[in-house]
């Protein structure tokens, strides 16, 4: 049913309403507060789940619960500060926030460690995933595995399989499915 006051021509959502038969259909479409959720978890929750046995092994379980608990509280109160700037001065990014504030030569400091961050993420990410194949895969099945499938082989496996077209998408709400796993 074509909507009132629309001057085009074409089957787009601006003329057409969209009236859902299936609920679950428009779930995670592009763009989606779903879809954004589910990356923004993946992120935050998969470093997490990945890290925190060891630094509680590290630390012990009542200095490690007081250390998760400040880290907690610190990362509130900047996300806190952050939401507040972005409000304040209408702006939505780390670099755009600085460039007002602090001036150009900060937002280059500020992408470095944008990209430093990100890098040793990802770094992170395949070294746990190569620890994880030792300990499962190799382990189990070292006796039958040719003995160049090692440790770095399923790395750099893992590295150009998954995570290198995965960085290819030319849009973050692209990976919106991947984050599911």
């Amino acid at each position: 049913r074509r909507r009132s006051g629309c001057r085009s021509c074409c089957r787009c959502c601006c003329c057409f309403s969209t009236t859902p038969t299936n609920p679950l259909r428009n779930l995670l479409q592009s763009g989606s507060q779903a879809g954004a959720i589910a990356n923004l978890c993946s992120a935050t929750l998969g470093a997490g789940v990945l890290s925190l046995p060891f630094a509680l092994s590290k630390c012990g379980i009542a200095s490690g619960l007081v250390l998760l608990l400040l880290a907690a509280a610190a990362t509130i109160t900047s996300i806190d500060i952050i939401v507040r700037t972005c409000h304040s001065l209408k702006l939505y990014s780390y670099e755009e926030i600085t460039l007002q504030l602090l001036g150009k030569k900060a937002t280059y400091v500020v992408e470095a460690s944008i990209f430093v961050f990100c890098f040793g993420c990802a770094v992170a990410y395949v070294v746990a995933v190569g620890d994880i194949l030792q300990q499962g895969v190799i382990g189990v099945f070292e006796p039958v595995l040719p003995s160049y499938v090692t440790r770095e082989f399923c790395m750099v496996l893992f590295w150009g399989g998954i995570m290198l077209p995965l960085s290819l998408l030319e849009k973050i709400d692209s990976l919106r499915f991947a984050s599911l796993f």
